[in-house]
C-alpha cells in the first residue's frame, strides 16, 4: 500500500473521530496496567530520548527487566523491606 493511501485511510479515520496517541502513551499504558514495571518504563523514555546509541549493554537489560528483578530479589532479603523477612528484626 502506497503513502498516499495510508495517509487517506489515517485521515477517515481523524475525520469519524479517531485520535492519534500522544507521545508516552503505550508505555503509560503498559505501566499503568501492570505490564511494565517503573524501571522499564523509565528506560523506554530514556532510550527513545536518547541523542547518542544506547550505553553498551546495560540499555537492553533495563528493557528486559533484569535491573527490576535484580533489585526486586535483592529487597525480599532486606530485613524490614518490603516483602522482606519482617519476623527477624
Amino acid at each position: 500500500m502506497g503513502i498516499i493511501a495510508v495517509q487517506q485511510v489515517l485521515q477517515l479515520c481523524l475525520e469519524q473521530g479517531a485520535q492519534l496517541a500522544q507521545p508516552g502513551e503505550f508505555t503509560l499504558r503498559a505501566f499503568l496496567n501492570g505490564r511494565l514495571d517503573l524501571t522499564q518504563a523509565e528506560s523506554i523514555a530514556d532510550l527513545v530520548g536518547a541523542r547518542s546509541p544506547p550505553g553498551g549493554p546495560s540499555c537492553p537489560s533495563w528493557i528486559t527487566g533484569k535491573v527490576s528483578y535484580s533489585h526486586s530479589s535483592s529487597a525480599r532479603n532486606l530485613p524490614g523491606a518490603a516483602g522482606g523477612n519482617r519476623g527477624s528484626n
